[in-house]
């Protein structure tokens, strides 16, 4: 859903036509309170400078459909005149589009393994910094008059009222309410960290493509403190969720438990059950695949016939 709206200048009555795709309008009026000159445009941007921002009105003109806001903004520009000299509007509208799927799946290819920024190298640092020592400093010698102090001052004063009025700044009182009971919650908390930790803590194991263990960890955050891998990913390759976490398979170790899961996307059931873990694929009554971690062929075995025998009938 999208929506056209209108700026009016209450003292000379220019106006300004424009649309957006913002679930909330509103959004889109503070944007304009920012009084950003690349987004507003000249005219506009300096009407507001000119004039204060609080000389002007905000009103939605219609609500349309995302497909129609190119044609409707064109159309509500012609109808009040909006363009320059006449309004504030600088083009004849219509320009504003969204990327399709096709289009960002280019960029992003093209994008991908491109730095976002700047990448300096020590000469470049290093060239950088001699351009602005002593006497090339374009600041050199120069000192801060007591009326530019003042105007610097006024003028930070003048943009912190604006964002106040725009409801960027939060007042202390509420700011107060927001923090309210926290500090007493994390005290309730530090003291009982190891009664917490406890209760939550698994131990893992870190396997190769072979099913070899190759390292223990006493929980999930231990093992991503010594191989810097995401816990959620450990977390749900442990699950039955994920293949791979760092190139490696793993397992919780030492646990009892018997977790029954569905997937919705194929619908195949899956029952485990973890200590010397193995895994049991089900779909539509049929055994589709079966994975044990013993260490013997003869346990995996009579495991798995202990597993199929004593399936639930609702799981199959």
């Amino acid at each position: 859903m999208g929506y056209i709206y209108r700026i009016t200048n209450n003292l000379n009555g220019k106006q300004y036509v424009g649309q957006t795709l913002h679930s909330d309008i509103h959004t889109r009026w503070n944007q304009h309170k920012r009084k950003c000159k690349t987004m507003l445009g000249r005219c506009l941007f300096n009407a507001y400078v000119k004039h204060g921002i609080e000389n002007f009105k905000f009103e939605i003109v219609c609500v349309c459909f995302d497909e129609a806001c190119n044609d409707l903004e064109e159309f509500y520009i012609k109808k009040f005149g909006t363009l320059s000299p006449k309004g504030y509007n600088l083009k004849e509208g219509g320009r504003n589009s969204r990327h399709n799927e096709e289009t960002k799946k280019l960029i992003s290819e093209k994008k991908t393994g491109v730095p976002s920024t700047i990448v300096y190298t020590d000469e470049m640092k290093k060239a950088r910094s001699e351009r602005q020592l002593a006497s090339k400093n374009h600041n050199f010698g120069k000192s801060v008059s007591n009326e530019q102090r003042t105007a610097i001052s006024e003028k930070m004063k003048q943009i912190w009222k604006e964002k106040k009025e725009a409801g960027f700044v939060q007042s202390k009182t509420v700011i107060d309410a927001l923090h309210k009971g926290r500090a007493e919650k994390r005290k309730i908390v530090a003291k009982k960290p190891k009664v917490i930790t406890k209760g939550r803590k698994q131990r893992v194991g870190k396997y190769d493509d072979y099913d070899t263990l190759l390292e223990e960890f006493e929980s999930i955050q231990e093992a991503v403190h010594n191989t810097d891998i995401s816990s959620s990913h450990i977390s749900r390759v442990c699950r039955g969720e994920r293949k791979h976490a760092g190139g490696f398979k793993w397992k919780f170790l030492d646990v009892d438990l018997i977790n029954f899961k569905r997937n919705i996307t194929t619908g195949e059931r899956y029952i485990t059950k973890q200590k010397n873990t193995y895994v049991v694929r089900v779909k539509r009554g049929i055994i589709l695949d079966y994975r044990s971690h013993h260490s013997s062929l003869e346990d995996a075995i009579i495991a798995r016939n202990e597993v199929i025998n004593n399936l639930p009938e609702n799981l199959l």
